[in-house]
């Protein structure tokens, strides 16, 4: 029976994309900035998902839609994902469980991490980053976009839906871990696939949300590439999960969590032993999203400097 139930927490944690990253330990050991080198991956991509849905004349959304979804959504793992995992070109750091701040955790609090282990970490800017975050951005992405977009879905009921999800298989319920830091890189990855082919107007109207140059728009009966992607432009502190704090859903597996990240921080000017190890990024964060931040922001980094002190 303990063979069947851990045969199964493996396949789920796996097929559910269920890792966890550790953005505290070694955070300030050198790595490099990969910005540059998955932007020039992403506009390759982008380019050869323009050439397949240009194979049938005719500006068809739906074709474009499958020709960018087949190129970064996979069946189990997103395929930026996958690709930064195994590739030697991206500098990364992984974090090993038993020396990561979820030493502590039991392997029912948090099954995946047993089995599926901890993710890889990249760098982009002055972030922290998690190599999930990728399968994150432009499946969850879609996921959203589908909803609140092509179903004309209310967006604050999407962003809802998102809570549940980091409440069960694809958050705590398998890793222990509520991440505010996915459900922020699914709402940029919404973003994204607004801006792919002008279906922005309405939505940036209804949410206050700045209008950028779609990626793609049809000239003469085929898509044409607009604009080159940048990371920079949806990736923030809320993506880092040592700024946009992570949520357990026990007192005591937190307080594990906070006393090892204490020991990971070292003393230095403009450091936190607690997170956000660097409030200030959070008022930026506050400002940049407004009243939509209440859905996937932490609440310690919406009240900046206040610390809750129970829930």
């Amino acid at each position: 029976m303990k063979k069947t139930f851990s045969i199964f927490i493996f396949i789920m944690a796996f097929s559910l994309n269920a890792s966890e990253i550790d953005s505290y330990t070694q955070r300030f050991d050198p790595i490099a900035d990969s910005t540059n080198y998955l932007n020039g991956l992403v506009n390759n991509k982008l380019r050869a998902a323009g050439e397949w849905a240009n194979s049938i004349e005719g500006c068809s959304k739906n074709r474009l839609y499958n020709a960018v979804k087949f190129q970064f959504t996979g069946s189990i793992l997103g395929e930026l994902e996958k690709y930064i995992n195994a590739s030697e070109e991206v500098d990364k750091r992984v974090i090993a469980r038993k020396n990561s701040i979820y030493q502590d955790f039991g392997v029912l609090e948090g099954s995946a991490l047993y089995f599926y282990g901890l993710g890889s970490i990249v760098k982009l800017g002055d972030n922290i980053v998690g190599a999930d975050k990728f399968g994150h951005f432009f499946s969850e992405g879609w996921t959203y976009f589908d909803k609140s977009v092509l179903q004309k879905e209310d967006l604050i009921s999407v962003l809802k839906f998102g809570d549940h999800s980091e409440r069960g298989f694809f958050g705590w319920m398998m890793t222990g871990v509520y991440s505010y830091a996915d459900l922020a890189v699914n709402f940029n990855g919404l973003r994204f696939w607004v801006h792919l082919a002008d279906d922005q107007r309405v939505f940036t109207r209804n949410y206050g949300l700045r209008s950028q140059e779609s990626y793609f728009s049809c000239k003469g009966g085929l898509w044409v590439q607009s604009r080159s992607f940048d990371w920079s432009d949806y990736v923030d502190a809320s993506w880092d999960e040592g700024i946009n704090c992570n949520m357990y859903p026990k007192l005591s597996m937190e307080d594990d969590v906070n006393r090892r990240i204490a020991s990971a921080m070292p003393y230095a000017s403009g450091i936190s032993k607690s997170c956000p190890i660097i409030t200030q990024r959070c008022d930026e964060l506050k400002s940049k999203y407004g009243p939509l931040g209440r859905y996937f922001l932490h609440p310690r980094c919406l009240e900046s400097y206040k610390r809750l002190t129970s829930r």
